[in-house]
């Protein structure tokens, strides 16, 4: 019984805390956005998207969390995956939402992954390597399909760069480009999107991301 209590007691204070920085981030997300209206796809739907957007942020954010915990034993490397999940979750809404990687939320990613270098999986050298692959790999991609690929999404495969190394990007880069063609196939398929619609690869890359540092 108290082990059961206890548990109840992690678990209420979890959700608590998940709560708060989804709240945090919702308003973070909210005030980048407002500030950057004229590049965004749907400035319209920006007043309109609290609920939507903490419902979403709550969620992905206690799935990540949790699974994080339950396949993390140091408490250094997991404070640092949850830093970079929290990251990953606000730009996914952020690119889902309005088509738009903000410099402002890239750049503090940026600092992060050479103040944590010591902890990440490679050695500074190969996810120097790995920044210029990604980034160069989407910038190709952009230059062949005239626009097809966005600004944001070289500059975030840069910065995962940094902080997953070659074979972690490279993986990211495939399961991104997959998850995010099937995605987009099925709403094709279903007539929800049509093929002069952009996509947005951001979410994809962001959280296979997350998916190649839990493996």
């Amino acid at each position: 019984m108290p082990e059961q209590i206890a548990f109840l007691c992690m678990l209420l204070l979890f959700v608590i805390f998940t709560l708060i920085v989804s709240q945090v981030l919702s308003k973070i997300m909210q005030y980048y956005l407002c500030q950057s209206i004229s590049i965004l796809e749907k400035p319209e739907k920006l007043p309109g998207s609290h609920t939507k957007r903490k419902i979403s942020l709550f969620g992905l954010l206690f799935f990540f969390y949790s699974l994080s915990y339950y396949l993390m034993v140091d408490g250094l490397q997991l404070a640092i995956l949850w830093i970079f999940i929290t990251f990953m979750v606000l730009i996914s809404i952020m690119d889902f939402e309005q088509q738009v990687i903000l410099d402002k939320i890239l750049f503090p990613l940026l600092v992060l992954a050479l103040c944590f270098s010591s902890f990440l999986p490679a050695l500074l050298l190969n996810r120097l390597f790995a920044a210029v692959i990604g980034g160069g790999i989407l910038l190709f991609l952009a230059i062949v399909t005239k626009g097809g690929i966005g600004g944001g999404d070289i500059k975030l495969l840069f910065v995962l760069g940094l902080w997953l190394g070659t074979d972690k990007l490279l993986f990211t880069l495939f399961l991104g480009f997959l998850s995010g063609g099937l995605v987009s196939a099925v709403l094709l398929l279903g007539k929800i999107k049509k093929t002069k619609d952009t996509i947005s690869y951001g979410p994809y890359f962001a959280l296979s991301a997350i998916a190649t540092l839990l493996c």
